[in-house]
């Protein structure tokens, strides 16, 4: 659930990175 920190910094441009912070932190999860 790291990516959760993505939305609570940014809630407000969360419909424009929510891809971008899932697949970032994906990365992260998947190393």
């Amino acid at each position: 659930m790291i990516f959760l920190g993505c939305f609570i910094v940014q809630p407000v441009v969360l419909v424009f990175i929510d891809w971008r912070c899932l697949s970032f932190h994906i990365g992260i999860t998947e190393q």
